[in-house]
């Protein structure tokens, strides 16, 4: 099984769109924003990119008194 591996200059020049927050991420890097596929989030964190939104949960605490 041959795996094809991107170069970040190669993955910079492809134009994205996000489409679906299930399956695409946005990253950025010295103010360059760009979409990724969320299965190649590891490999752009190990190189110094951040997730340019973050959603957090919080959950509701109900209080029974």
């Amino acid at each position: 099984m041959t795996k094809y591996f991107k170069t970040m200059r190669e993955a910079l020049h492809e134009a994205r769109q996000f489409r679906d927050p299930k399956v695409d991420l946005k990253v950025v890097k010295n103010s360059k924003v760009i979409v990724i596929d969320l299965s190649d989030w590891p490999t752009y964190k190990a190189k110094g990119w951040l997730q340019a939104e973050e959603v957090q949960e919080t959950e509701k605490e109900e209080e029974d008194e």
